[in-house]
């Protein structure tokens, strides 16, 4: 793995790397364990939303109970979230969430896609921001924009990140990821000409799983200890060192 063997400027690099490949391993035989046809909770996730709202009203409506539901979420658990709990924390009663979703997975399968999609579109402004900009700008902003969307979400996103196989959502995140794998490798070869497609592909692979596995390792047990000014300064390193020539 390429971020291996980045500069991290003074910090405890091994530590880093173990925090990383303990959270790859882990998550490698989650998702190979939990992703099976024979799970229920796959067959049960592929309820769709009873409604879809159009009105500003009903968009609110379903803000709000996203909103409840991340915050249940991260402070209970899948487990332990229920209906009851959401519609409480949302100011809404129970009825109003089964106009819009069919169950608590569906809800949270909801917030997945919604939390992948923003990720990507956060790259996409960056990168677009950015067009004309080094690359140490570039990262910088990258980073930053990532490392603030994880403030005040780590536990809920630990719990999107296990649910995701188990609620069916892996092929969508797929789906997003090879997107985003494509936007990177257009830029590589922007601004490394001497790239050929498939070598920008690889790159913009490893550079895209590079900083997912820094961020989940921070997420799951952050044995490195990193706070949220380190861990940018390591995704920053990862991203400039591949960007530039």
């Amino acid at each position: 793995m390429c971020f291996i063997e980045l500069p991290l400027n003074g910090l405890n690099g091994g530590k880093v790397i173990r925090s990383c490949l303990q959270y790859i391993i882990m998550f490698g035989i989650r998702t190979a364990y939990s992703y099976s046809e024979r799970n229920p909770m796959v067959k049960k996730s592929q309820k769709k939303q009873h409604k879809m709202p159009t009105q500003r009203r009903s968009r609110q409506t379903v803000n709000d109970i996203l909103a409840a539901a991340t915050h249940v979420l991260g402070k209970e658990g899948f487990a332990r979230a229920t209906t009851n709990r959401i519609a409480e924390r949302a100011g809404v009663g129970v009825a109003s969430i089964y106009q819009y979703f069919a169950d608590k997975s569906s809800i949270v399968s909801t917030l997945i896609t919604r939390r992948a999609e923003s990720t990507l579109q956060m790259l996409e402004e960056a990168l677009l921001a950015h067009a004309d900009d080094s690359a140490e700008a570039l990262a910088m902003d990258l980073a930053n924009r990532l490392v603030l969307s994880l403030e005040n979400a780590k536990g809920t996103l630990v719990q999107l990140i296990l649910m995701a196989p188990l609620l069916g959502q892996l092929d969508h995140i797929r789906q997003l990821r090879q997107r985003g794998t494509d936007l990177i490798a257009k830029e590589l070869r922007r601004r490394r000409p001497h790239l050929d497609e498939p070598q920008a592909l690889q790159l913009a692979f490893v550079v895209l799983h590079s900083v997912m596995g820094v961020v989940h390792g921070y997420l799951y047990s952050n044995t490195a200890n990193l706070d949220g000014h380190e861990l940018t300064a390591v995704i920053q390193n990862i991203i400039t060192t591949h960007l530039r020539e």
